[in-house]
């Protein structure tokens, strides 16, 4: 599963994918459009559903902080839906 959200000048990537291990694992990455500065970040989660939660608050987050949803790949239904529902509270660009 993979989203991207962008502002004017930031971007925010979130990835979700099991490991080798087989536990769920949220990869973040934000940083500028127009530079080079950025950060990368992973989160274990103990379950799906607890990994589904934490990719539909970061979701509700970035709307709030102006960003707007850019790309999204193989959601799960339960977030594809909560995705669709907030689409009319993104900025407008």
């Amino acid at each position: 599963m993979h989203v991207r959200w962008e502002s004017p000048s930031r971007y925010y990537e979130a990835v979700l994918q099991r490991d080798l291990l087989g536990d769920w694992v949220l990869s973040t990455a934000n940083g500028g459009l127009r530079n080079r500065l950025g950060a990368l970040r992973h989160l274990a989660l103990p379950s799906r559903d607890a990994a589904v939660k934490e990719l539909a608050s970061l979701h509700k987050l970035r709307l709030r902080r102006g960003y707007r949803l850019v790309a999204s790949r193989d959601l799960p239904t339960e977030a594809a839906t909560l995705f669709e529902a907030a689409k009319g509270r993104q900025y407008l660009g």
